[in-house]
């Protein structure tokens, strides 16, 4: 799942956002729907990871594409938004 959010990733710092867009929409999805190991999964090794190694550029286009649901589990983990880590 951590590979799956760096896929994500890296496709924000690439530019192309409908394939990452797919990939967030799916795992939006997925979390209204799961049970609560998937749920935990999902948080855990999905959203907690996004965004790790993203460029300025990628987490520029990104952020704004991430849906509520998944944004909301990333900023109650991290406690703000992504930003470069250097």
């Amino acid at each position: 799942m951590e590979e799956l959010a760096n896929l994500t990733t890296i496709l924000f710092n690439q530019g192309n956002l409908e394939e990452a867009l797919e990939q967030l929409q799916y795992m939006s999805e997925k979390l209204d729907t799961a049970t609560k190991a998937e749920f935990e999964y999902i948080d855990v090794y999905y959203t907690e990871h996004l965004f790790w190694k993203g460029t300025k550029e990628g987490i520029e286009r990104g952020w704004p594409l991430v849906p509520d649901n998944l944004k909301k589990l990333y900023l109650d983990f991290h406690g703000k938004p992504p930003r470069v880590v250097v």
